[in-house]
């Protein structure tokens, strides 16, 4: 998929709440020793938020792929946790977060090279355009 200027405030604003996220995800990974039921619960509701503008801002990228990718990775942990309710529910939502913020953590990866990307194109046409001008006045008489 081509880069474009007109997708820089959405890749922006995506990996500033990757960014965000990927703190939440390191701080389940570390706390969840510590007091696992709270934090758990606090970053359940933080993915819970998140999650619309993520799907949002994915679907006006039309990035296809990493939507489905997180249909997989959450969903589907998200589904069998519903469907078996005999099994201990730290396990149960613990895959479901552990799922999530690894998914947040490589599409911040993804995200910072989508937005270098795009910034270097945006930039190129920026000099285009300016050579154009150049041209153009040197041209006249």
């Amino acid at each position: 998929m081509t880069h474009s200027a007109f997708n820089l405030p959405h890749l922006r604003r995506l990996h500033r709440w990757l960014t965000l996220e990927s703190w939440a995800g390191a701080s389940y990974i570390l706390g969840m020793w510590l007091f696992a039921g709270p934090l758990a619960m606090l970053l359940g509701v933080a993915a819970v938020v998140f999650t619309p503008v993520l799907v949002h801002d994915l679907w006006r990228l039309g990035r296809w792929g990493w939507l489905v990718g997180f249909a997989v990775v959450v969903g589907v942990p998200l589904a069998v946790g519903v469907a078996l309710p005999g099994v201990a529910p730290l396990f149960r939502w613990g895959a479901v977060l552990v799922g999530f913020y690894a998914y947040t953590w490589l599409l911040k990866l993804a995200v910072a090279e989508w937005l270098r990307q795009s910034e270097e194109e945006s930039l190129w046409a920026r000099e285009k355009a300016r050579w154009a001008q150049e041209a153009e006045v040197a041209s006249l008489p």
